[in-house]
């Protein structure tokens, strides 16, 4: 009987024991990755990164511009290879099955590359160059052109004279290329610098000898510092460490932040990776802007999404179908000096804005867009630049 009665005993704690472990494991799966957070605003239900107590600004302390962030990097990994680039050697137009056409290029075998030493030099030339004629931090510059390193000296040297800038791809319509110089996204260096942040506390095991593989450098702002979540339907993981995301009720759609056992709503992200608005578009701006009474921006995505209990956001429908801008323009400086670092087709400077193309192709091309003729004209620009007007 004593023995029987010390069997139930052993194995109702066997029991306790394989029930406690079982709780210790999905605790530990469950670990909380987003946690709820007290912000101002319209009244929702709001999560931040669970590994910082507040919004990181910036990747290193002092680090306050794009500018000072590239300075830091380039002075660091001097020696380092930044940029690895191959040769155009041809292109060619080719049919695809659906009958659209495609541009087939041809590269080199070999990739030729650049330290961090060598462009940080460049970089300087290129601002230093700007000052010299006369631009300063009142001056806007859009750069046209396709994709390729040297845009990326043209950019840099823009962030050190702290110039506007709007990039322009040599492949956008003429629609497109005024709707960008009229009606772009306000980014503030404030804004790369916090998402650099945010990406290097993700991505925390990158090693020196790791690549990143850029397909456009130039014209998407990922490619400066990648940006946050995926507006398909899907989790898309917690806020990152530049930002809050909060859910605001969607009566009318029967989605609400007191929803069991998930709060769900509209997809609002605020702080410090939050851009200012449209460029020249006050009506657009107030549509999906709002700033808080503490000064902090919000923005409202018109996604739809819940918070699974470890803080993680899931997209699972959408509000309304809004337009996107996908071009990007950026604030920074520019700059340009003698010797030039790459071969530069300057435009006018009529409108407020300078045009720089990289290549003679893209240069033709704008120049063949009637609505741009105010603000394009060959002869004004290389006059106001002292160059040649033939």
């Amino acid at each position: 009987m004593e023995n029987s009665e010390y069997g139930k005993y052993g194995v109702a704690v066997a029991v306790s024991f394989v029930l406690l472990s079982m709780v210790l494991m999905r605790k530990k799966k469950e670990k909380k990755v987003g946690v709820a957070v007290k912000v101002g605003g319209e009244e929702g239900f709001a999560v931040r990164n669970a590994g910082h107590n507040g919004l990181v600004p910036a990747p290193f302390a002092g680090v306050t511009t794009v500018a000072s962030l590239f300075q830091l990097i380039c002075e660091c990994y001097s020696g380092q290879v930044l940029f690895l680039t191959r040769k155009l050697i041809n292109k060619d137009i080719v049919t695809a099955r659906d009958g659209s056409k495609l541009e087939k290029l041809y590269l080199a075998d070999r990739p030729t590359w650049k330290t961090y030493d060598h462009v940080y030099y460049r970089v300087r030339i290129f601002a230093a160059g700007l000052v010299e004629f006369g631009h300063d931090i009142d001056t806007r510059v859009a750069i046209f052109s396709e994709p390729r390193d040297k845009c990326q000296f043209v950019l840099q040297g823009c962030f050190r004279q702290a110039i506007t800038v709007v990039i322009l791809d040599a492949s956008l319509s003429e629609e497109d290329l005024v709707h960008c110089l009229n009606e772009g996204v306000m980014i503030t260096h404030g804004n790369l610098v916090a998402a650099a942040a945010a990406v290097k506390n993700v991505i925390r095991r990158l090693k020196r000898d790791d690549v990143y593989m850029a397909y456009l450098p130039l014209t998407h702002i990922s490619e400066l510092a990648i940006e946050w979540g995926d507006t398909n339907l899907s989790r898309v993981g917690p806020p990152l460490s530049c930002c809050y995301i909060k859910l605001v009720s969607w009566e009318e759609g029967g989605y609400t932040i007191s929803e069991k056992p998930m709060p769900r709503g509209e997809v609002v992200v605020g702080g410090l990776g939050v851009t200012m608005g449209y460029f020249n578009n006050d009506m657009e701006t107030m549509k999906v802007y709002k700033v808080d009474e503490g000064g902090m921006h919000w923005f409202y995505t018109g996604d739809i999404g819940q918070f699974h209990p470890d803080g993680c956001l899931e997209i699972i429908d959408k509000k309304v179908l809004k337009f996107r801008i996908t071009v990007f323009p950026e604030y920074s400086s520019a700059g340009k000096t003698t010797p030039l670092p790459c071969q530069l087709f300057p435009f006018t400077e009529a409108n407020s804005w300078l045009f720089l193309a990289m290549d003679p192709e893209p240069a033709a091309n704008l120049r063949g867009f009637p609505s741009l003729q105010p603000y394009c004209s060959m002869a004004e620009s290389r006059k106001s630049l002292g160059g040649s007007t033939t």
